[in-house]
């Protein structure tokens, strides 16, 4: 199998992974910060509303998995990441962030527990940074780091029906009741993680599949939500709709040139009472003087 280059290496746009399957002719396509995305499928106000009233369908292949296995796997990121890792069980998550030591962002992360490791979902252009820096940090732990950058895929669905749609389709049926919980599943016979994840300050759940089967579960989503009138959804109507909720964007928002505290994301990923992490003293004394 030809290997793609690394997202850190290229220079123009870089397609999503259903790019050249959104067949539609009525789809539109522009630039969003590394990406080329489709930005509208058909028409704004349709798609904005789903997300603000129904529910959307959204191809976010922006993103990247990391895994990371082993013993010392959650002390490890404890002393890493910004949020508390350790209190976490199988099946639930947080949001978190990684720092340099003079507390500015290297990249935030959704971190996800499971029973034998450790998923760190990030932006897919700072998965090779991520795991870099991490694996910069490891001594005698023994923790092992795997990139899974386009290897899987990742379709959003976000709005206020979106958990009466999990209900009606989840084999077996699931519940995702907190922010970064979530599960392994069935949709119609393709196997999935759904993560309860919001991109517009509304209900959403993300779901992840293996790269191969992106157009699988983009058709299987499609099909399942017509009952609930679910829309497929460009990036100009969920780029609004995040504005709209405050949520910011690494590589639009923020970049590696800002200090955490800069971002308001010190509100839901960092912890107050876990003790130190990377970049820690910063954030402290920020928030105190």
């Amino acid at each position: 199998r030809r290997l793609l280059p690394t997202l850190e290496c290229r220079t123009m746009p870089y397609p999503l992974l259903l790019h050249s399957k959104h067949l539609d002719t009525s789809v539109t396509y522009q630039p969003f910060g590394d990406w080329i995305v489709p930005w509208r499928i058909r028409a704004f106000e349709p798609e904005y509303r789903s997300l603000r009233e129904g529910i959307g369908l959204v191809d976010y292949s922006t993103q990247a998995l990391i895994e990371v296995r082993g013993a010392d796997r959650v002390a490890f990121l404890q002393n890493l990441l910004t949020n508390d890792i350790a209190r976490l069980s199988a099946g639930t998550g947080c949001d978190a962030a990684l720092l340099t030591p003079s507390g500015k962002l290297t990249a935030t992360l959704v971190v996800l527990a499971d029973l034998e490791c450790v998923w760190l979902l990030c932006e897919a252009e700072r998965a090779v940074v991520v795991t870099q820096t991490l694996e910069r940090y490891l001594f005698s732990e023994q923790v092992r780091l795997t990139n899974h950058e386009r290897r899987s895929a990742v379709l959003a669905l976000q709005g206020p029906r979106t958990l009466e749609w999990l209900a009606g389709v989840v084999e077996p049926e699931v519940s995702l009741p907190k922010a970064g919980d979530h599960v392994c599943c069935v949709i119609q016979g393709i196997a999935a993680r759904l993560v309860r994840q919001s991109l517009t300050g509304d209900v959403g759940v993300l779901c992840v599949c293996p790269a191969e089967r992106a157009l699988d579960l983009w058709e299987a989503l499609t099909e399942c939500g017509k009952p609930l009138g679910l829309t497929r959804v460009g990036w100009e109507a969920l780029n609004t709709a995040r504005i709209e909720a405050g949520i910011p964007w690494f590589g639009i928002d923020m970049d590696e040139s800002n200090l955490l505290p800069e971002t308001g994301l010190e509100t839901v990923a960092v912890s107050e009472t876990k003790g130190c992490y990377l970049g820690q003293e910063i954030v402290a004394r920020m928030q105190t003087y």
